[in-house]
């Protein structure tokens, strides 16, 4: 996505919220990339199955994603495998 396309009709960026739900907690993540996520204040968790819900703006994605290590406080960012894209409204 190019910086025009998340700019709103104000010319303003829109907010962007990023969380990761797994086991029935809550997690903001600070980055988000190809098979990795940063989790702001990790907490160990077993490998499974987990939501990513970004919100920009009134717009919301949904990932649904698998964990195959859990999440580890003790590293910096997280690996993930993608399971699949829901395109959702807020």
């Amino acid at each position: 996505m190019i910086a025009s396309e998340l700019l709103s009709g104000n010319g303003h960026s829109p907010d962007i919220r990023m969380e990761l739900l797994m086991g029935g907690q809550s997690f903001g993540l600070a980055q988000m990339c190809d098979g990795n996520v940063a989790v702001r204040e990790p907490r160990q968790m077993p490998p499974g199955v987990a939501t990513i819900r970004l919100t920009v703006g009134a717009e919301v994605t949904i990932y649904e994603i698998n964990l195959p290590n859990g999440i580890n406080p003790a590293l910096r960012k997280q690996s993930y495998r993608l399971v699949r894209k829901i395109e959702a409204a807020a």
